[in-house]
This record gives structure tokens, sequence and C-alpha cells, in this order.
């Protein structure tokens, strides 16, 4: 396509067997036969799905003013391809760059779900209290990330808003966390399986616990849409306990 035109892109490859598996015998039926496969982004076929729809086969098919709109939506389109893209390098840089400067000292890494998964991964804290967790029963630990947004939500609504608050609020409240889910695993008598993410929810539930006027204090200061997130939040927090054991 011209470098100043908009429209239908995808790439398009016409294959068929090599002269190796035509020689074989269960091929037989197959030796002239092509096939086609079309490689396009979700936006691309979009626009092909578009063009479809519409009845769209060639320029000469609409009028000046129409045509100027679709070359309008297929630029957009491109645009909007162009930019995701970019994201998804800017995703991949964050992450990278989260696992480089995780235990860096004097470095402060903002609590969220990309964090959040590498601090788990990485952390040697949380390896020990799961681990003290499970001593002594036939449970395993998986990578299973469970429902990060509850904890993340309780963690931030508790001041703690970074990895090293977290780790630190960790290190502190260690053996608390494992006096109180290894007295929920010996209750569950059929658990076969936790994830290394228990450790997070051991300590939100000590949180809660503590505060347990903590919805009191927060609906006060909250217009409505907060409160309804909240009251989903809590919610959530009820199916999530009940899954976790």
């Amino acid at each position: 396509m011209e470098v100043d035109k908009f429209g239908y892109k995808s790439l398009h490859y016409i294959i068929s067997l090599d002269s190796k598996r035509n020689s074989l015998k269960e091929y037989f039926d197959l030796k002239d036969f092509k096939a086609e496969i079309q490689i396009r982004t979700i936006l691309q076929h979009s626009w092909a799905e578009i063009q479809h729809d519409l009845g769209y086969k060639s320029e000469i098919s609409l009028p000046d003013e129409i045509k100027r709109n679709f070359f309008r939506l297929a630029a957009l389109l491109e645009t909007a391809d162009k930019e995701f893209e970019r994201i998804k390098i800017q995703i991949q840089n964050y992450k990278s760059d989260v696992n480089t400067k995780l235990f860096k000292l004097n470095t402060t890494i903002d609590l969220n779900l990309t964090t959040l998964i590498a601090f788990t991964s990485k952390s040697k804290v949380i390896k020990k209290i799961a681990n003290e967790i499970i001593s002594g029963t036939k449970v395993r630990l998986t990578n299973n990330n469970g429902d990060y947004d509850y904890i993340i939500l309780t963690f931030r609504l508790n001041q703690i808003n970074t990895i090293q608050e977290l780790d630190i609020t960790l290190q502190k409240r260690k053996k608390e966390i494992i006096n109180y889910y290894k007295l929920k695993i010996k209750k569950e008598s059929e658990l076969v399986s936790i994830p290394f993410s228990i450790v997070y929810h051991a300590l939100a539930q000590l949180i809660l616990l503590e505060n347990n006027n903590f919805v009191l204090s927060k609906l006060k200061k909250m217009n409505i849409d907060e409160i309804n997130e909240l009251l989903k939040y809590l919610r959530d927090l009820q199916n999530t306990e009940a899954n976790y054991i």
C-alpha cells in the first residue's frame, strides 16, 4: 500500500505441502492442495469485517464523501493499532524495569498488580511464610496468583502503598500470618493446594479483623460511586474467602 493511503492491511500466505511431504503416501490426496493463511491484528480484522458487512468492494462503487469517511476510519484504526503496540512495549519495559529494581536499596515501587506478581515470584519472605503455613500438612503450594484485586485495595486502604512497605509489614507480621492460616488449614481436611498469594490473603484478613470499624470511617468520606465500589469489594471479599479455603 502507498504511504499516503489507508485501508485494508494484512499478511496473506499461500501454503502447500513441500516435496518431502508430497512423496509420502498418506499425503497423496493433498498433493495439489493449497491453503491461504491471513495474518492481521484485531483492528485490521475489524476493518475487513466493516468492508464486508457494508458491501464495499471497490473505490468506484461509492461517492467521494463516503470514500473519505472510509479512509478516515482506516487511518484511525491504523493509528490505534500502532498505539496498542506501543503500549504493549511500554508494559513489557515496565515489567522488566520492576524486576530489575525490585530489591534495590533506596528504591520505591508502587503497589499494583504487576509489581505484586513480580514480588510474589522473587520474594524470599513470601516463600518462607508460605512454606511454614503448609509445613506438617499434605497441602502443596501453587503459582496460581489468586484474586489480587481485593488484596491490593485492602492494603491501600491501610496505608500499604509500595512494595517496600509491604515487605516491611510481612517481615513484622510473619508469625501472625503463619499462625492465622495454620488454624484454617487444620479445619479443612480435604484441602489439596493453596497459592503463594495466600500470604497476602492472610495479611489482608488480619488487617480487616483488626479494623472492623474501617468501613464506617471510610463511608463518611465517600461519594455514592465510591460507596458502590466498596460494596462490590466487600461482596468479592466474601466470595474470595470461600474460594481460598
